[in-house]
């Protein structure tokens, strides 16, 4: 843990607290049939206010956790306007019309 975060009282075990329901909540995600998908996050990188190139940001645990609470916080954002017969915007995704041909082509590239 960095040293700021240490010299707080109280802040570790807090946010070994919250780690243990972020990976809770994970795994009644993948109960439902969540999907794990590695993607790579690029990063611009900028020298003198102009792009230069892509970095790719890694991922930690500190990154995961709030991803967790943001996908737990979107869930329950989405039951709670379905229960109460709100209109929602929702993303669904569907596979493109020539996927097939994807695959095809992401295969000569290995």
């Amino acid at each position: 843990m960095p040293q700021p975060m240490a010299a707080v009282p109280g802040l570790a075990d807090q946010i070994r607290l919250q780690d243990t329901v972020a990976q809770r909540l994970k795994v009644r995600r993948y109960e439902e049939g969540a999907l794990d998908l590695e993607t790579i996050e690029p990063r611009a990188v900028l020298v003198k206010g102009r792009v230069v190139g892509l970095r790719r940001e890694r991922k930690n645990r500190a990154r995961t956790l709030i991803e967790d609470f943001m996908i737990g916080a979107n869930g329950v954002s989405a039951r709670f306007l379905e229960t109460k017969g709100m209109p929602s915007v929702r993303r669904v995704v569907r596979s493109p019309a020539r996927w097939d041909r994807l695959e095809a082509l992401a295969k000569e590239l290995v």
